[in-house]
């Protein structure tokens, strides 16, 4: 996943970087540089297809 995909996803699922962040348990500064310029790791990358995919209110992968 690209760094711009990620952005897209995001933007699907109504997240900006520090609710991304809370919600795939990174800290807010990670979850940016995740959509600017660091590499995805692939378990993130797969939690953000999924939500989208399969509609996921990203409250509740937070709650998990």
């Amino acid at each position: 996943m690209t760094n711009a995909q990620y952005r897209i996803l995001l933007e699907h699922l109504g997240l900006n970087a520090q609710e991304a962040g809370r919600v795939i348990g990174v800290s807010r500064r990670q979850a940016q540089r995740y959509a600017t310029n660091d590499a995805i790791p692939r378990p993130v990358a797969k939690l953000v297809r999924l939500m989208v995919e399969y509609r996921i209110d990203p409250e509740h992968v937070e709650a998990l």
